[in-house]
């Protein structure tokens, strides 16, 4: 679908019916690609590349899955290499834990070809490592919003690691303000790689404060934790300081 665009630049959104691709795809007057979607051969300022797989578990299980998104990506850097446009690619704050997986492999190859398009082809890219973003999505494997689901129904909400396993979730609407700050300042931000999450909190305080929410009588289970799947956070180049709470109230009361 295409847009008029009101600053008269041509931006093309990959992964537009996602969750970070559709809250941009919302704000910005673009072209979206997705699944089953041709991606032509044209000029565009600015290409933002958020399509992918993105379910971990899903992909250690079918690693094509993995292989997907990396014929993708490149097939997008050489779109932008032919019309010299800017980009922002959004990676994953995975892939600052010393944890590998299929998933964690192609967000790798992503910023190496950043750095490779930068070095040998001039190309200007801003990547982003988005960590634990939720909201509403066709991914139900997000674990915040898996867990509200659970609370909802009164069924029990799964944390895969230890008691003191930890998870800095942002709500879109705070990170994708922050993504379109970024944006709107390309010349500051580009050539550089910015992580963006949320407060550091117990995976438990979390599912308790959505149980809380809900009025749910769900109980909280440990399981043992996946394979490769980081149980600490870091701190990320942004922090977006608004409570868990807080947005959970707006996100439950909308």
């Amino acid at each position: 679908m295409h847009k008029s665009c009101r600053n008269s630049s041509m931006i093309l959104i990959t992964g537009h019916k996602g969750l970070i691709g559709g809250a941009l795809y919302r704000k910005l007057d673009a072209v979206g690609f997705d699944r089953g979607d041709k991606l032509a051969d044209q000029k565009y300022d600015i290409i933002i590349h958020t399509a992918a797989n993105c379910s971990i578990r899903q992909i250690i299980a079918n690693p094509d899955l993995a292989k997907e998104n990396i014929d993708l990506t490149y097939r997008v850097f050489e779109l932008a290499r032919k019309h010299k446009s800017k980009m922002i690619v959004f990676s994953s704050g995975r892939v600052s834990h010393e944890s590998w997986n299929p998933y964690t492999v192609d967000k790798r190859f992503m910023e190496n070809m950043a750095q490779a398009y930068r070095d040998c082809y001039g190309l200007d890219i801003i990547v982003i490592r988005p960590e634990t973003v939720w909201g509403d999505s066709n991914n139900h494997e997000r674990a915040v919003i898996k867990w509200m689901e659970a609370a909802v129904k009164n069924e029990h909400l799964y944390i895969y690691g230890p008691r003191n396993k930890e998870l800095p979730p942002i709500y879109i609407d705070d990170f994708s303000k922050r993504v379109l700050y970024i944006i709107g300042h390309f010349n500051k931000y580009k050539n550089k790689t910015i992580s963006i999450s949320g407060q550091i909190r117990k995976a438990v305080d979390i599912a308790r404060a959505i149980i809380k929410q809900y009025k749910s009588k769900s109980k909280i289970v440990f399981k043992k934790a996946e394979i490769t799947q980081p149980q600490k956070c870091y701190p990320s180049d942004f922090t977006l300081e608004v409570p868990f709470e807080e947005s959970l109230k707006i996100y439950a009361t909308t």
